[in-house]
């Protein structure tokens, strides 16, 4: 990807050294899943750039999976960094047309870029 595709590996062999029991062994989804929830873990506390980090990682290992790009959109959103956040809001309704956030959320950003 083009923000950061290192960073992201960077950030990604910080987390497993920190903490290998979080992702060791698990299946594809259970690991694709686990580093969404991680991603929201930093959302929630504030830390919206390594989030970011995180969301892209598993945009990177799991390319195919429109829920993936529907965080790292939503993650973009709350940075205000609205281009990107329409375009992997794009990009994840083009995997799952029946994703209905990234449909509601399009339509908000939309609107929003229109009020200023």
């Amino acid at each position: 990807m083009e923000e950061g595709t290192e960073t992201s590996l960077e950030y990604f062999n910080k987390l497993r050294d920190a903490d290998m029991l979080w992702w060791y062994g698990l299946s594809s989804d259970q690991f694709m899943n686990r580093t969404n929830s991680k991603g929201y873990e930093l959302v929630q506390a504030g830390k919206l750039e390594p989030a970011s980090e995180v969301f892209k990682l598993n945009t990177l290992l799991f390319s195919r999976d429109w829920n993936v790009w529907d965080s790292l959109a939503g993650c973009y959103y709350k940075m205000k960094k609205f281009d990107l956040s329409l375009k992997y809001y794009e990009k994840s309704i083009e995997l799952n047309s029946d994703n209905e956030n990234g449909k509601k959320m399009m339509e908000r950003i939309k609107n929003e870029q229109k009020k200023k």
